[in-house]
This record gives C-alpha cells, structure tokens and sequence, in this order.
C-alpha cells in the first residue's frame, strides 16, 4: 500500500504548466466565466431585483395619484372650473374662418379630428346600445368606479318615425354601470306624443331640453352628458362654463345650421373638452351630421 501522501499527490490534477496548451486555455477561460458569474450575481441578486421593482411600482403609482383627481368635487369647484377655462384655446382646423364656399361635408372632413390639437386620448373605448343609429362610443377610462356616484343626463330618445322611442342606449349601460342615475329629456319625439315606454330605472321629464333646463344643473358632476336632438344642441350649453363639470359629451352636430353656428359650438365645447371619437351618420343624412364624442380635458385619469 502507498504512504496517503502518495496517494493524495497521485490525485491531485496536473499543475497548468503540465497540461496541454488547449486544455490550459479552457481551464483559464472556466475561472474567468465563474469569477463574472459571482460578481454578476452579487450585483443583481433576487433581494435586489425586488428593491428595483418595489421602486418602480412605488414611483408609477406616486405618478397615477397625482394625474387622478381626488373627488368629483374638485373637479365641480369653482377653481377647477377657472383653471380648465383658463387654458388656451385649441383651433380646431386653421387659423383662418371657414369659407362660405367649402360645403359642410367638406369642412367636417378637414376639422375637428381625432389625433389633432382638438383631440383626447382614450385607452377603452366601447360601443353602447346598437351598432347603427342610437349607439354610442363611450371612453370607460372616464367612467367611475361603482364606489363612486355615476350620474348620466340623456337628452333625445325619440327614433324615426313608425318606430317606438329608443332607449337601448340607455338600457345597455345602465346593464353596465347599474349604479348609475340617469336623467331623461324628450319633449316632441318627432311630434307623435309623449313618451310612454321609459324604462324603470329612468327619471323622464317630457319635455325639450334648453339652456334654461341646463342651468339647473350648474354645479352638479356629469359623468355622461349624450345629446341628440336633432338641432338643440346649438342653444342647450349656455353657459358654456358649465360644461366643466361634464366628464364626457355624446353630441351629434347637426350640420344644417352652417359653419358660423357649428364653428361657433365647436370651439366652445373644445374648450374644456378634447375628442376622442367621430362618425358621421350616413345612414339618415347627407354626411354632414356628425357623432362626436368629447372628454373633459382635466377629467378622470387625464
């Protein structure tokens, strides 16, 4: 039997300088490739990985709170108010007033777009009610959470004639958003009488919707303002200001009335109020009726 000093010095590896030139260069680039693993390691182990994303999310839900408004009083005050007015006006087209020789097809094709200066951004738009006519674009980024009020005014549920008065936009969502209260305006439904078939979960008032009507809702937040009545909506938003309060505005703009009124109606409502969504309405006019969909420049999650 060998002595065990024997025995250990016949195991151990061969010094570098016995190996092969290639198997040497392994061996050196093994220690290498180890000696950067621990160090990696030691600069990006787990606990520090967490500590970096514990940070992130600290600072991305620091940045949501402070882009969020706290209340939906804050967005009534009458500071708030001040300051939205206050911001500058933004054109909707051009610099230059629309000629009385561009048609009105031609004039809603050219302004008031989405993507432009007079547009929002909205992240989760969804169809309420029907895919054609009576159907709505809504932004649900803008919409409370059900923990908070959730207030709707509708104004024209009257659909065309021969047909029963349509309120499947407002069945749709209050299907949605069943914590919502709704108002509803109706006074003519194209001259065949009262409305007689308003669901349940509706406060109908049979009657025209006017500035005077809107005054009495100064002060009071609008979640969802939807107006289609068929021309009121050039007299129905005076005073604008109160337009403040209005989180998003459903309008078709009626383009029979001529580019000094519409011009006139969009600049107010651009005021405080960006577009994030446009279709014109082929189907029962010449295209120079326009869907429009506002939301309020300094609402929810803006």
């Amino acid at each position: 039997m060998l002595p065990l000093v024997s025995a250990l010095s016949l195991a151990a590896p061969p010094s570098s300088s016995a190996l092969p030139a290639h198997a040497s260069h392994a061996s050196k680039l093994n220690t290498n490739f180890h000696t950067l693993r621990n160090r990696t390691h030691s600069l990006h182990s787990p606990p520090d990985l967490q500590d970096i994303a514990a940070r992130h999310r600290a600072q991305l839900l620091q940045s949501l709170q402070a882009r969020r408004p706290s209340t939906n009083a804050n967005r009534t005050s009458a500071a708030a108010r001040a300051s939205l007015l206050a911001q500058p006006r933004r054109a909707g087209f051009s610099s230059s007033p629309p000629s009385p020789l561009v048609n009105m097809r031609e004039y809603f094709q050219s302004n008031w777009n989405v993507g432009t200066p007079a547009g929002a951004d909205c992240g989760r738009i969804r169809r309420v009610g029907p895919a054609g006519d009576g159907g709505k674009n809504v932004c649900f980024d803008a919409l409370p959470p059900p923990s908070e009020p959730c207030f709707v005014l509708s104004v024209g549920v009257g659909s065309n004639v021969g047909q029963p008065s349509d309120f499947r936009f407002e069945i749709d969502l209050h299907r949605r958003l069943p914590h919502c209260t709704f108002h509803v305006y109706d006074g003519t439904n194209f001259n065949r009488g009262p409305i007689l078939d308003a669901p349940d979960f509706v406060t109908f008032f049979p009657k025209d919707f006017s500035s005077t009507v809107w005054r009495s809702y100064a002060g009071r937040h609008i979640d969802i303002f939807k107006i289609d009545c068929e021309g009121c909506e050039f007299n129905s938003f005076e005073p604008y200001e109160n337009m403040a309060n209005v989180e998003q505005l459903l309008v078709e703009v009626h383009g029979f009335k001529g580019h000094a009124d519409v011009e006139h109606l969009m600049t107010e409502l651009n005021k405080t109020h960006g577009i994030f969504y446009r279709e014109p309405n082929i189907q029962f006019t010449d295209g120079t009726c326009i869907e429009f969909a506002f939301r309020n420049r300094g609402g929810r999650s803006l």
